[in-house]
């Protein structure tokens, strides 16, 4: 298991998270959708890279974005603890 730094900025009404390596498009299009705020941008490669961050259920299609490499080391529910933690942050802002 890996702890993964994560961050939030936010400068005036604009809101920056950041993901350590690359999230799927979903990722992002979940976070703008459930913020509840305006200007949500998520920002990729920022504090580390580790791989691709995909959602859970893109397992079951395959491809090389999910395969385990030592740049893509995440479990599959990465991306869904990144993101919930991202939304709780939004929200107590």
């Amino acid at each position: 298991m890996y702890s993964v730094p994560l961050q939030i900025a936010r400068l005036g009404d604009v809101v920056f998270c950041a993901f350590p390596g690359e999230p799927f498009v979903e990722i992002g299009l979940r976070l703008k959708s459930a913020s509840g705020h305006g200007a949500v941008f998520p920002v990729a490669l920022a504090n580390g890279y580790f791989g691709y961050i995909p959602l859970s259920e893109c397992f079951e299609r395959g491809g090389y974005e999910i395969r385990a490499t030592a740049h893509n080391c995440l479990s599959r529910n990465a991306a869904e603890l990144i993101l919930g933690w991202h939304l709780n942050a939004l929200q107590k802002m």
